[in-house]
């Protein structure tokens, strides 16, 4: 199942550029984040990541899904704060 924080941790991926630094600023180890990473791939049914030569680089797809994943994450900001 889909959760939130599989998308805050994808966006982190994508600002960081690798998962090493992506897992240092989330405090949490980098072997996790990649399994949370591949769950995320396996909920929506899409690849996100390529590797190349030794680096993983996010897809197109994956692209799209950090841009859609921002703007989900600011609309529950924002309900949260309407609330």
């Amino acid at each position: 199942m889909l959760q939130l924080q599989q998308l805050e941790q994808l966006i982190a991926f994508a600002d960081q550029g690798t998962l090493s630094k992506a897992a240092e600023v989330l405090l949490i180890s980098q072997p996790s984040l990649t399994h949370n990473m591949q769950s995320l791939e396996d909920d929506l049914g899409v690849q996100l990541f390529q590797c190349s030569k030794n680096k993983l680089i996010l897809t197109e797809t994956g692209k799209y899904t950090v841009q859609q994943a921002k703007k989900l994450l600011k609309q529950r900001q924002t309900f949260l704060e309407n609330v």
